[in-house]
């Protein structure tokens, strides 16, 4: 197990959980020409969402390719972080310059993307821009700046689309992120 996360998720009360866990398959540790990191851990993870009943509890959900194989620090990245709070989900990827964050609610009969959050900087240019999108609203709050001057905001209307499982296996890719048929920053 690599992290383990309680919370009500479906409004009853309980503890449910979030797990998630990463394989250990040495085949998969490979060696880097890194000075700080010597090796790099591609070994898949697993996120799996359980709800609390009386004598222990039920799989309602489980995805195997939400987080990239390639999370690693030799990459810039950070570990993942599961949180529950207010009956919502929030999954948090770190990446060298910028971050997402993948937010889910239970509707009754799955676990759906409610929200996307996301944030980069460029290189040298330090050019940044961020997205928070809310698919429940269908609005989005798109940054756009650089390092020294800081970002400016302006708000979209985004597509109205079926909200998606949290086992659907294509989250965050293009859900919620076209306006104009123009793609969003991240």
């Amino acid at each position: 197990m690599f992290k383990l996360t309680y919370g009500d998720l479906n409004r009853d009360g309980r503890h449910d959980a979030a797990i998630l866990m990463r394989a250990t398959d040495p085949s998969l540790i490979e060696a880097t020409d890194s000075e700080y990191y010597p090796t790099d851990d591609t070994n898949p993870f697993l996120l799996v969402i359980a709800f609390a009943e009386d004598g222990g509890y039920r799989r309602i959900a489980t995805h195997h390719h939400l987080l990239p194989d390639l999370l690693a620090p030799i990459h810039g990245d950070d570990a993942a972080e599961v949180t529950i709070s207010r009956n919502v989900m929030s999954l948090t990827l770190g990446q060298l310059r910028g971050h997402e964050i993948y937010r889910f609610r239970w509707d009754g009969r799955k676990l759906a993307e409610i929200g996307y959050e996301c944030s980069w900087v460029s290189g040298a240019e330090g050019h940044t821009g961020s997205l928070s999108a809310n698919y429940l609203t269908h609005r989005a709050r798109v940054g756009e700046g650089n390092i020294q001057d800081g970002e400016a905001y302006r708000w979209v209307k985004l597509k109205p689309l079926p909200l998606k499982a949290i086992d659907d296996g294509a989250l965050g890719e293009d859900h919620g992120k076209q306006v104009n048929g123009k793609i969003l920053p991240c």
